[in-house]
């Protein structure tokens, strides 16, 4: 996993790791496809609450926000 990438790309990559598609993984927070497509586009950002559900589920949310492994 490469630092230069931004959030959004991070957010993805640890989706798919984990196996989540993007409705999945949205209706975890209790946001639409259409939001998880604009984190991963980087046009909005999810937050905190977001953050602390999915890290629940196993996304490394220190990596997804900072970029650091």
């Amino acid at each position: 996993m490469n630092q230069k990438t931004g959030i959004g790309e991070r957010l993805k990559e640890e989706r798919e790791r984990l196996g989540f598609s993007q409705p999945a993984f949205a209706a975890m927070t209790e946001a639409s496809k259409s939001s998880q497509a604009s984190w991963e586009k980087e046009t909005a950002y999810p937050n905190a609450k977001a953050l602390a559900v999915w890290a629940r589920v196993g996304v490394d949310v220190g990596y997804v926000v900072t970029g650091a492994q």
